[in-house]
């Protein structure tokens, strides 16, 4: 299957801000989840790296996923109803109302695999309004995975980790890939750019640019246990800031 998907947001056109940062924290997701569909699948990477204007990336990301001749198109996003929540909320999916019943039964597919991890199924909700589910030529649907808010929410993602929210998503999509094998095989990635502190993320996103490859905190790569050939580190030296980030990331590329 020829399948499109971004995260949604990116750092010049950012998401929503709650205990996690929606669009750091869905951008690990969607990269866990493209790992896995990109094994059985022609995967489109629709994510526009720094682009401003949230219309401008979101019209970015629809036009590459029409242009490529896409079967299925998904986002992935984080939700925000409150300025604070103490509880759990969960997770829910957007279709168009005329979703085909294939995409209805991924959609839900997808929402049983959060709810096993814990997170309440809050069920497919339909938007005729919703550009991701408007503008695309193909089966198109906008998950989003849990509220970045709510206590309990945050709390199950830090226990699994954006890995197991990926394998959950991309399970839901294509069956074959297998979530009990998966869970056990730690997948080694070809390259990978690995930022240390927050003020190293732009020199980050520099380097992977250039290597055209992904970025992730180092932190969060050590807690999944992620492996890959090539790892780029970017700071983490004693008296760093960004601006010496940003020299040692010039002289790498």
């Amino acid at each position: 299957m020829k399948i499109a998907g971004r995260s949604g947001h990116n750092p010049l056109a950012s998401g929503a801000d709650g205990l996690v940062n929606e669009t750091t924290e869905d951008r690990k997701i969607f990269l866990s989840s493209k790992k896995y569909l990109e094994k059985y699948n022609t995967f489109i990477d629709c994510y526009p790296n720094n682009m401003v204007g949230i219309s401008t990336e979101l019209m970015w990301g629809i036009n590459k996923a029409n242009n490529n001749g896409a079967e299925l198109f998904y986002s992935v996003h984080l939700n925000k109803a409150y300025t604070s929540y103490n509880g759990a909320i969960g997770a829910e999916i957007w279709l168009h109302p005329i979703a085909k019943q294939e995409t209805k039964s991924r959609a839900t597919a997808i929402l049983k695999n959060l709810q096993t991890l814990g997170f309440i199924n809050r069920g497919i909700k339909y938007s005729s309004e919703l550009a991701e589910l408007n503008s695309t030529t193909m089966e198109a649907m906008i998950i989003e995975c849990f509220f970045c808010e709510a206590t309990k929410d945050v709390e199950l993602y830090n226990k699994h980790g954006s890995d197991k929210i990926g394998l959950a998503i991309a399970n839901g999509i294509d069956n074959k890939i297998n979530i009990e094998n998966e869970n056990n095989e730690v997948d080694i990635m070809k390259k990978i750019v690995l930022y240390v502190g927050d003020m190293d993320a732009m020199a980050g996103l520099y380097v992977a640019q250039k290597n055209q490859c992904p970025m992730m905190k180092k932190s969060d790569f050590e807690s999944n246990k992620f492996k890959a050939e090539t790892i780029i580190t970017i700071g983490g030296k004693s008296g760093s800031n960004r601006y010496t980030s940003l020299k040692d990331a010039a002289a790498l590329v």
